[in-house]
Parts: C-alpha cells; sequence; structure tokens
C-alpha cells in the first residue's frame, strides 16, 4: 500500500474497505464536478476550434 498518498492528503491509511471509504467519500462529488467542468470546457473550447477552422476555410 502506498502510505505516502494518504500522508500527503493528511489521512491515516484504513484496515477495512468501509472505513477507507468513510475517508475518500466526501472527497468524490468535489472531484467528479471538477472533472465535469473541465470536460465541458474542454468540449467547448473544441467546438469553438473546430467552427474557427470551418469559418477560415468557408471565406478564405
Amino acid at each position: 500500500m502506498n502510505y505516502t498518498r494518504f500522508a500527503n492528503a493528511g489521512l491515516r491509511p484504513a484496515a477495512g474497505g468501509e472505513e477507507a471509504e468513510a475517508y475518500t467519500a466526501p472527497l468524490e462529488p468535489v472531484c467528479s464536478g471538477l472533472y465535469r467542468m473541465v470536460d465541458s470546457a474542454w468540449r467547448r473550447l473544441a467546438c469553438l476550434s473546430s467552427r474557427q477552422e470551418e469559418m477560415r476555410r468557408t471565406y478564405v
């Protein structure tokens, strides 16, 4: 088991699976929310760049 990961996060490694889930459970909605924000921003950026390329090809 990688103890440095727990130490860096300020957590102690739990013996049981339920205890370990109790430590990481509060982080899950935060991480999934961050992932969704980054994913949607990345998709919008890709969409905008493809539209710009399309406009460039059409009008030039």
